[in-house]
């Protein structure tokens, strides 16, 4: 199964979301959505191949611990430059592109 970390999951990402939740178990996908407030993300709770949870994208460890756990990362929020270095050599490591 792939995993795909969803961050910041406000306004703009429903339309995604649900099409990656409809594709999920053609694709053998599982959405991790992560947003530093839930409220508006629990309707999302209900689907097997979902997980809801907050994140303070700014804490460097919990950053990274959600990154490494998922296989694709979609971003909708704000991040610090030293994060995109991150994911740069994430992906790069993970072969990104070519899965």
């Amino acid at each position: 199964m792939r995993s795909i970390l969803i961050v910041g999951a406000g306004k703009s990402s429903p339309y995604l979301i649900k099409y990656l939740l409809e594709k999920s178990k053609e694709q053998n996908l599982h959405l991790n959505i992560t947003d530093v407030k839930i409220d508006h993300l629990l309707d999302y709770k209900k689907y097997n191949s979902c997980t809801v949870s907050t994140i303070n994208i700014l804490n460097d460890s919990e950053r990274e611990e959600f990154i490494l756990k998922n296989d694709r990362f979609i971003k909708f929020s704000f991040i610090s430059n030293s994060c995109i270095t991150f994911i740069a050599l994430f992906f790069h490591s993970k072969n990104f592109w070519t899965n």
